[in-house]
């Protein structure tokens, strides 16, 4: 639990340190970031290593920063997570960050997910509705699974829209086992 108060704490912080202008630019390198955690083991064992000592995590960090497209503020941010031993929150502060520049935006993140393949001009559709509805812009992030047979899922703003086969078929089997019905397991 304070692990999400500390990094919500830096993330406000970063969010502050460009401005609303530059909040575009903020963006890209958050993306940047999370690639760099999600995408390179090596690179998040060194972030997560308590043996290696300050001076030199600060030394590894600039020299993997510096060939990457960060900006200069996010450059000297991940200088000060690494002097203040946080470098392990930064999948946190990613997350809170994206979700303050959000709010700066007025954007609202979404899932969309469904058993196959959707339809680009589908979700286009979906998308259009949804920033109708409450007047925000809307990333929307198709998913597969499988699991759900038929139907979809919509997940936006903490709220589970699930108009999923699987989920209809489980209520029809509980109904029925609450009337007595033989139906089992």
């Amino acid at each position: 639990m304070w692990e999400r108060r500390v990094a919500r704490r830096y993330a406000k912080a970063l969010i502050e340190s460009v401005g609303v202008r530059n909040i575009q630019t903020l963006d890209k390198d958050i993306s940047l970031a999370e690639k760099l955690w999600t995408e390179s083991p090596v690179v998040r064992l060194w972030f997560l290593n308590p043996a290696i000592k300050k001076h030199e995590r600060v030394k590894k960090i600039e020299n993997i920063i510096k060939n990457i497209a960060f900006s200069d503020t996010m450059k000297n941010f991940f200088r000060l997570l690494a002097l203040k031993n946080r470098l392990n929150l930064l999948p946190e502060i990613i997350q809170i960050a994206k979700e303050l520049s959000d709010e700066v935006q007025n954007r609202v993140r979404a899932e969309f997910i469904t058993a196959g393949d959707i339809k680009r001009d589908f979700l286009e559709t979906v998308k259009r509705v949804l920033e109708e509805k409450l007047g925000k812009e809307i990333i929307i992030t198709p998913e597969i699974d499988r699991r759900i047979i038929g139907g979809a899922i919509l997940k936006i703003k903490g709220t589970v829209f699930d108009g999923s086969l699987i989920t209809r078929l489980n209520r029809l089997k509980e109904k029925l086992k609450e009337e007595g019905n033989g139906v089992t397991g």
